[in-house]
């Protein structure tokens, strides 16, 4: 991880580790660089280590200072706590490693002097711990571990078994006889008395001595015939008399009915002869039919379904014709021979065919681009479409019969053709689709729009993500804080865009967490100047960083 500084600049492939030798110690390595990002190689440098128990900025155990030369690559390797040390405070040594966590305190001069500066504070994890493991001498152990700290509780084999109960059981491999401790003197006798090999599943059917059962069955089978009616209370039903309605001839019936059948239309499977009909009258409709009408069809189904008159409330209380929900698409087609009203309550427009009436709501007509509305097979002169890519902002329009124009009449609003920095749509068009990308459309250009200005200069991850959800440039509600991809593609094209992202070597948070495990570390990419820099940086940081962020939406 890169870090910037006023003064210097160290970048750390930090290793860190422990070394075993007469003056135990632990490993660190670094590379050196200016603040040009220039290596300092060869070059003689000062370094002040220090380990801070409990956080970063609390009381320090120990402090050494030391000078070290770099190689040719600006590399150079330290052993805290070894000799070699110009000054130090406290003692190696004394350090309690067990109390954690600890942290190392970095600064450096670069003129080997006594100036430091501060380089950074990093945790340390598990290696260093074992400076607290090297104190634990398993010779040293004697006595009893007790069972709660992970021993046995005893101090011999023979004292194990007797605490587990292992010497009065059962050793089936040597043979030994049952255990009082474990049956009783009778149960004993009574399992000694079984006799018999056995085969696998037993066959007891010969010791069932009764031709019925009469009580509890405690055989593997029942002898055939056994079971009469004697036995099992005879509850048949007889259909010639108990069934009042109609009985399929399959089942030994007629397959007619009188007129009084309680059905208005009657052919089901297995019935012989005409299906039964008769007049449907006003009484035989309930006022509610939603729990007499179901949609459940053996096979797909259509209709159509003519209205003459109108569907008023009360008349139908399922509204859900067809179906129980209204965006289910249940009808292909409707027709009413007068008219039909959405939201009107009295006061009927009469010269009115289709009527809406609304305080809260508009009319939505189909939306789509202008690849797709020159698509409709032979437009009818009068439909109407909203195109959305039409314009800048897109545009309602009708056909005449010859071409889609707008609402003045004239010729609608051509496509644009976009290109990077194009204004458009709330802001300044970032990145356009390419052959290959998720979404790309040959027919009708995609992209990534940017916002114009920056939603902050200092915030936190969560916070740029909810001003960049609650963002409305434009007047448009689709706008969103970019993953790391999408913010890269901006960055790459940020000179051609025109845009002013910040002062140099701004930090952007993006929405991409990085994959640890954590949660808690999002990539962040550094927007470099001068803007002719096509070298991407990238990398992560704690969500409770502050960095910029900058809002997109995609097109």
């Amino acid at each position: 991880m890169r870090f910037n500084f006023k003064n210097c600049l160290l970048s750390l492939s930090i290793l860190i580790s422990f070394v075993a030798k007469a003056q135990n110690g632990l490993n660190f390595q670094g590379v050196a660089r200016n603040s040009n990002n220039v290596i300092l190689a060869s070059q003689p440098i000062s370094l002040r280590l220090s380990i801070v128990q409990g956080t970063t900025n609390a009381v320090t155990e120990y402090t050494e200072v030391r000078k070290v030369t770099t190689n040719a690559q600006g590399l150079f390797n330290v052993v805290i706590g070894d000799t070699g040390t110009i000054s130090v405070i406290g003692s190696f040594s004394t350090i309690d490693w067990k109390l954690t966590p600890k942290f190392l305190k970095i600064e450096m001069d670069v003129a080997a002097g006594n100036n430091f500066s501060l380089i950074g504070t990093t945790q340390f994890q598990s290696v260093a711990y074992a400076q607290f493991a090297i104190q634990v001498d398993a010779e040293k152990i004697i006595g009893v571990v007790p069972v709660a700290k992970g021993g046995t509780g005893v101090a011999s084999i023979t004292a194990l078994k007797a605490s587990l109960d292992l010497d009065t059981k059962v050793d089936k491999v040597t043979g030994k006889d049952l255990s009082t401790n474990d049956y009783t003197t009778a149960e004993k006798t009574k399992l000694a008395a079984i006799t018999g090999t056995n085969t696998g599943d037993q066959d007891l059917s010969a010791y069932a001595t009764t031709a019925y059962v009469d009580g509890q069955v405690n055989a593997v089978r029942v002898q055939d015939g056994a079971i009469t009616t004697s036995k099992i209370a005879n509850n048949a039903v007889d259909l010639t008399t108990k069934v009042s309605s109609l009985l399929p001839t399959t089942n030994g019936g007629t397959g007619t009915a009188t007129s009084t059948a309680n059905t208005f239309f009657a052919a089901p499977d297995g019935i012989a002869g005409a299906p039964i009909f008769r007049t449907i009258v006003a009484s035989d409709i309930p006022t509610d039919i939603s729990g007499y009408i179901q949609n459940a069809p053996s096979s797909t189904q259509t209709a159509s379904i003519n209205i003459n008159g109108s569907i008023i409330a009360g008349s139908i209380q399922n509204t859900a014709i067809g179906n129980t929900t209204a965006s289910s698409g249940s009808f292909t087609t409707l027709r009413s021979t007068d008219k039909l009203n959405v939201g009107v309550s009295g006061n009927e427009e009469e010269s009115a065919l289709l009527e809406i009436s609304s305080s809260s709501k508009g009319f939505l007509p189909p939306r789509m681009n202008a690849y797709q509305r020159d698509a409709i097979s032979s437009p009818t002169a009068g439909l109407v479409v909203w195109c959305t890519n039409c314009g800048a902002s897109g545009e309602l329009q009708a056909f005449n019969g010859a071409i889609w124009a707008n609402m003045s009449g004239t010729a609608g609003s051509a496509v644009p053709t976009l290109s990077i920095g194009t204004d458009y749509q709330g802001g300044k068009v970032a990145y356009l689709l390419v052959s290959g990308d998720e979404g790309y459309d040959a027919n009708t250009q995609h992209g990534i729009i940017v916002a114009p200005d920056n939603l902050s200069t200092s915030t936190t991850l969560d916070n740029a993500i909810t001003l960049a959800n609650n963002y409305t440039g434009g007047g448009y509600t689709n706008w969103f804080l970019p993953n790391i991809a999408q913010l890269e593609k901006v960055f790459l094209n940020r000179n051609a865009i025109g845009y002013t992202f910040g002062p140099t070597n701004s930090y952007f948070w993006s929405s991409s967490v990085k994959t640890d495990g954590s949660g808690n570390n999002y990539w962040f990419t550094i927007f470099y100047t001068p803007n002719t820099n096509t070298t991407i940086y990238s990398n992560y940081s704690s969500r409770s960083s502050t960095y910029y962020a900058r809002a997109i939406r995609l097109f």
